[in-house]
């Protein structure tokens, strides 16, 4: 017998009984429960979950009563946990830019949409079809769109589906419950009663239990809620700016800054922008004071503005779970090397006592032990963050990460499990880090050995896991994944998939993909393991467009170009992993030059031959402007004459036919006293015969054109020489480089023998010869004894190896002689190696040994390099006839043009000229291909970036146009910032993974907006590993333990062990506008002891109404104890030093409102005034000055109006007043008959001096 059930109306058919009662209200039937809740007790917090948990009790009732709750609940109190949640959720289905995606792809907004964050899906409506859309399935938008849905379900449905609210007052009957961890449906009615009992009685939800991981209160905190709001906000803003920006016209109708000045934007309440300041005028504000004031960098120019654009609609990077795999190595402040060994101790002595964990584990670690008894298939093991990321969800892994994180005395949080997981496998897999680091190894093997110059990224990937297999580190099975591990946070952009093999170790293309990925990796850890090539490419396309981001990209690339310029012998490795500006520079210096010869091989190779038709007709236009016909023949004389040169190529003399204005120019005929007219008005020829003989004469420009089209192609196959020696291994590189060379020529030879009257002639070819298409000479390399053959091509990109050369390697006659066809006499081929000798001492000297460096030679631009490739340019290029060339791209005019005889001398100049049918291409008017038979053929090889063919066929590019911006901002200079301290330094003390970490931004306004609503967060200092040293940074505290952890504010995380922590005060956030400073100040003062006081105190009080300052600072700057005329201490807590002193303003280190003190330079650098600065919410600044009637003075002389308010003058400091405010630091008080006083000053942040006030007090 089945127990009586209440359901929801879809299920009430399982109760037949009911049924029909519950099916006479309606299937869609709502609650009718009046929204007047009794009071069920006084506390006002928790009054809206009250309400809530009455009407969810009627519900029960009603249920009862009717075999069936109701569907829905109405009247959703907005301040109960729910309700705010639920509300906040309505507005994430409204956001612009869901909405916008939405339409993108056909969704039916006005039907349901389930949304369901565990899977990643969204089921909708798409042109009238039912459909579910899943996220690895869709665009690069899905995570940025959905995300704020995304996470409010989360919330909202505590991990399970929940259909798109349609009203934040009315929710499903199922959705509250599941939100307060209520018994699913269907239950019984005992139940049912029992439970609606229990509401009414406890007037509230039950509590819910600690260990209800999709439940917990720090998730659906008001802190929470705020921050998703903030998140919400923010995507709103960001979404209606860039239309604004889309919507600038194109046409040059309007100025950029004045559109900027003038267009304005709404902001939404709840968007970090309107936290941070107080919008204008109701929330709108202008698109410049928005875009200064998010930080970001004002547009100047149209392609700025696009770049802008670009990034605004660029989706941002998803957060991995498992971030770049480092765990507790990878942390913001990771683990000491002290406390890296007691994790490998730990596990390798099994300290933590799990079951199981025994010595045969002493070499395979962690990850041995984790994956014993686990199985994947081929497939899956083809995906090795999956297969991770299963390890660390399987119970033997959380019990590992629950026993370390307890026996190391961590915090425990939602992700410190799997990072002491990570942390576990990271530090037993490469235990060689921990006890003998080196920097660029991992588990002992050396990911930058010169074996790896040259090659592709794939190979030195595959090498790892073959290493890890050699040292029984991992199975065979499992090496690619702990490869995988590994290289996540030690060299992430060997993991980046579909990396063309043309990208290889030490090349440009390797240091741009590893600058580009690791700015990746600063801001979403993990994230580019799951990008492609050419998505990498793409992303790095956009400019930086802040403060943090122009610092992100420089590190990055300076830690790139460190590693570029060991490579590639620009500076010798430093054995203390430190390098100085100046190394930074000379890469800097190198990787431009290189960049600069490179970009000039494809623009030379793909050039069109010059030819005089298309000079004569450009220097036409740029005379006379486009329109003209300037080859139409319509331009006859008045006058003819006869010769009798018809057999000639030559021109002809007589003009007989009707001719062009290219006619003219070309056979410089135009001065011919011969009476020309045109027959056509398009071609006023007797207006414009002036100027054209005028013009320079196209013959020279031709000759000047075609000489660079020839100088460029030569130089091309300089540079790609060099460019290919630079990218063979390092003992290659050195054989080449340092070894005596000797280059030869393979290639055919001829015998011919003529069978004369009376004798025999034999003829042999003196010097082997090569097909045009195969220019190769081979290099013979000695050095340390050994004998070394390469073989270099730059026609077609290559140069390798010619070992089977080594044994054996004879000059001469290399097989025996064949017979071939031919119509005299006898003639044989054969296949012979000659050497090429040095023509000159200078060549013979730069063939001999060099001297071998301890650095990496550099090959690029040695002048051993620069030999080779000119040798290599002539060989390639004396095939190509340039000068045969240069005759057959002249031009051949009207004047020439009768049929019979053009026909006839065209074929009798080809017949004796090699390359003839390139020749009749030109001539065709086919430029292209004359260029393939005679140049090159199409061949092409990698040369501005390093990418070639592969990168062009890359998905997702478009050729050479995409991989153009790739790494470009190499070419910049890098920013100067000292002492730069490399992996060396860094990854190898610390942890590879922390040197990303170190990448990511400091603290920005977004993050003190956070730490000022988290009362537990604060910045201070913290004792280094070494117990002495004190070092700056935010920790959060615990208030079950009273201890402090270190915090990330750009993970919002706390994380670690207990610190020894010195919280400091808050800094000031807020700015404000003028005008309500204005009116703060003015109420403020509410007796006479307030309305007067000395400067500092006036400035004080300024202070104050913009609450920039702490309570403890205005008693401080407030104290009766005067010194010398100020408060006892004040140049302490101001911080006045001599290296704080200033003499010359510069608004531009006025970042936030503070105090300027004036420092009197003729009374011993005494303090003698201070004023406020106030740095308003709209970037202007503006000095409240009292009782210094000279500096009023000389401020007011600029002639604007001053307000005035209780003695204070403000003055709005603009380009005139700050220049009179340094002609009165300068000038000094200049009254007659006094002495005159000169300042200099020193400005105090309002934020350093809260900061100062704490650390004095402790």
């Amino acid at each position: 017998m089945i127990s009586p059930t209440i359901g929801i109306a879809h299920v009430h058919q399982l109760f037949p009984q009911e049924a029909a009662q519950a099916h006479s209200v309606g299937r869609e039937k709502r609650a009718s429960v009046s929204s007047e809740v009794p009071a069920l007790a006084n506390n006002a917090e928790h009054n809206g979950d009250r309400k809530l948990a009455n009407l969810y009790a009627q519900a029960l009732q009603e249920g009862i009563k009717t075999g069936a709750v109701p569907e829905f609940l109405e009247n959703i109190p907005k301040d109960s946990t729910f309700g705010k949640w639920w509300s906040h959720l309505c507005g994430a289905i409204k956001n612009p830019s869901f909405i916008a995606w939405a339409k993108s792809k056909n969704i039916d907004l006005s039907k349901p949409i389930d949304i369901h964050p565990s899977f990643d899906q969204i089921a909708c409506t798409i042109s009238g079809k039912r459909q579910t859309l899943w996220g690895p399935e869709q665009d690069s938008r899905w995570s940025t769109v959905t995300a704020p849905l995304m996470h409010a379900v989360k919330v909202v449905g505590a991990g399970r589906e929940v259909t798109a609210p349609t009203s934040s007052t009315s929710a499903p009957f199922v959705a509250v419950a599941q939100f307060y961890g209520e018994p699913r449906f269907p239950i019984s009615t005992q139940i049912a009663t029992k439970r609606s009992a229990e509401l009414q009685q406890q007037g509230a939800f039950n509590k819910i239990p600690l260990g209800d991981t999709t439940r917990a209160a720090e998730i659906r905190s008001d802190s929470a809620l705020d921050s998703a709001k903030t998140a919400l906000g923010d995507s709103q803003n960001q979404h209606a700016l860039t239309e604004k920006l889309q919507s600038f016209p194109r046409n040059g109708s309007r100025r950029l800054d004045e559109y900027l000045k003038n267009t304005l934007l709404s902001v939404h309440p709840d968007s970090t922008y309107s936290k941070q300041s107080e919008p204008v005028d109701a929330n709108a504000v202008s698109l410049e004071t928005f875009i200064s004031n998010s930080g970001w960098r004002l547009p100047n120019s149209q392609d700025e503005l696009a770049n802008l654009i670009r990034v605004l609609i660029t989706p941002s990077l998803p957060e991995v779970s498992l971030g770049n795999l480092g765990g507790a190595l990878s942390w913001k402040i990771p683990l000491s090397s002290d406390q890296k060994k007691w994790v490998y101790s730990h596990v390798t002595h099994n300290n933590v006592g799990l079951p199981d964990l025994g010595e045969q584990f002493r070499v395979t670690g962690a990850l041995g032990y984790l994956s014993r008894n686990l199985h994947w298939s081929a497939s899956e093991l083809r995906n090795p963050g999956r297969v991770i990321e299963q390890i660390v969800d399987s119970p033997k892994a959380q019990a590992l990460g629950k026993a370390l994180q307890e026996k190391m005395g961590a915090l425990s949080t939602e992700k410190s499990n799997q990072d002491w997981i990570l942390t576990a496998i990271a530090t037993t897999l490469d235990s060689e880090s921990i006890f003998n680091p080196k920097k660029n190894h991992v588990a002992g093997f050396d990911l930058a050995s010169g074996n790896h110059y040259g090659q592709p990224l794939g190979a030195i990937k595959q090498g790892l896991i073959d290493h890890l297999v050699a040292r029984n580190k991992t199975t065979v099975e499992m090496a690619p994944i702990g490869a995988h591990l590994l290289l996540s946070h030690a060299a992430p952009e060997l993991l980046v998939r579909d990396i063309p093999d043309g990208v290889t170790y030490g090349s440009m293309a390797w240091v741009s993909l590893k600058a580009a990925v690791a700015r990746i990796e600063a801001q979403s850890p993990g994230t580019s393991a799951k990008m492609t090539f050419a998505e990498v490419i793409l992303r790095d396309a956009n400019d930086p467009i802040s403060a943090d981001d122009d610092l992100i990209q420089s590190q990055a690339r300076r830690s790139a170009l460190i590693e570029w310029g060991e490579i590639n012998g620009v500076f010798p490795k430093s054995t203390t992993g430190v390098y100085s500006q100046s190394h930074v520079d000379l890469a800097q210096q190198a990787i431009a030059e290189k960049t600069e010869q490179l970009s000039k091989v494809s623009p030379a190779l793909r050039a069109e031959i010059p030819t005089q038709k298309s000079i004569a007709l450009k220097a036409l236009k740029e005379a006379f402007g486009e329109g003209i016909p300037f080859e139409r023949n319509c331009i006859n004389s008045n006058r003819v004459t006869q010769d009798s040169h018809y057999l000639t190529p030559s021109l002809t003399t007589e003009p007989t036919g009707d001719y062009s204005m290219l006619d003219l120019y070309l056979s410089g005929r135009a001065a011919d006293p011969v009476g020309w007219f045109s027959t056509d008005k398009d071609v006023p020829i007797s207006y414009m015969l002036n100027k054209l003989v005028a013009l320079q004469k196209p013959k020279g420009l031709h000759e000047k054109v075609f000489a660079e089209y020839e100088s460029g192609i030569k130089n091309a196959y300089v540079t790609l020489t060099k460019n290919l020696i630079s990218q063979l291994p390092l003992e290659d590189r050195k054989n080449i480089e340092y070894g005596k060379i000797n280059v030869y020529v393979d290639g055919e030879v001829t015998r011919t023998t003529s069978f004369l009257p009376g004798f025999t002639h034999v003829h042999e070819s003196s010097f082997p010869e090569q097909p045009l298409k195969e220019r190769v000479l081979l290099i013979k390399t000695e050095r340390n004894d050994e004998t070394t053959f390469y073989e270099i091509s730059p026609q077609h990109g290559r140069i390798r190896r010619r070992d089977d050369l080594k044994s054996g390697f004879l000059e001469g006659v290399q097989e025996r002689w064949v017979e071939r066809p031919s119509p005299n006499g006898k003639k044989e081929t054969n296949r012979a190696i000659q050497e090429k000798k040095p023509g000159t001492e200078q060549h013979k000297a730069l063939q001999d040994a060099q001297q071998e460096l301890t650095s990496a030679p550099a090959s690029f631009s040695s002048q051993r390099s620069q030999y080779l490739g000119e040798l290599l340019s002539k060989h390639t290029t004396d095939a190509f006839s340039f000068d045969s060339l240069f005759e057959s791209s002249k031009a051949i005019t009207t004047f020439d043009n009768e049929e019979a005889r053009k026909a006839m001398a065209t074929e009798i100049f080809l017949g004796v000229i090699p390359g003839a049918s390139a020749i009749r291409h030109l001539i065709q008017g086919k430029p292209l291909e004359a260029l393939g038979d005679v140049v090159f053929d199409g061949v092409m090889y990698a040369t501005t970036l390093g990418f070639g063919k592969a990168a062009g066929a890359a998905k997702g590019l478009n050729g050479l146009k995409s991989t153009r911006l790739f790494g470009k901002a190499l070419g910049k200079a890098a920013s100067n910032a000292g002492n730069f301290v490399t992996d060396a330094a860094n990854g190898v003390r610390r942890g590879a993974g922390a040197v990303v970490a170190q990448l990511r931004p400091g603290i920005r306004k977004v993050d003190l907006v956070e730490l000022a609503k988290r009362p537990n967060v604060a910045e201070g200092t913290y004792k280094a590993a070494n117990k002495v040293d004190s070092i700056r940074g935010t920790a959060r505290l615990d208030e079950a333990t009273g201890k402090w952890y270190h915090y990330d504010p750009a993970t919002r995380r706390a994380y670690g062990m207990p610190i020894d922590f010195t919280p400091e005060a808050a800094p000031a956030l807020k700015k404000t506008t003028y005008d309500k400073l204005q009116i703060k100040f003015d109420t403020q003062i509410t007796n006479a002891a307030e309305d007067a006081g000395l400067c500092f105190h006036r400035s004080s009080q300024i202070a104050r109404a913009e609450s920039t300052i702490s309570a403890k600072a205005y008693e401080a700057i407030n104290s009766s104890k005067l010194v010398d005329g100020y408060p006892k201490g004040y140049r302490d807590f101001m911080g006045i030093a001599p290296d704080t002193i200033k003499h010359t303003f510069n608004p531009a280190d006025i970042t936030e409102s503070g105090f300027i003190n004036f420092i009197d330079k003729n009374a011993n650098g005494k303090v003698v005034h201070t004023a406020y600065i106030q740095r308003t919410v709209d970037n202007k600044l503006y000095l409240y000055n009292s009782n210094q009637i000279t500096l009023d003075a000389a401020l007011i002389r600029t002639g604007d109006a001053v307000h005035e308010s209780r003695s204070v003058r403000a003055f709005n400091l603009d380009n005139s007043k700050q220049q009179a405010l340094q002609t009165w630091l300068d000038v000094g008080d200049n009254i007659p008959g006094l002495v005159g006083h000169r300042y200099d000053f020193a400005f105090t942040p309002a934020s350093t001096l809260n900061r100062n006030i704490e650390q004095l007090a402790h």
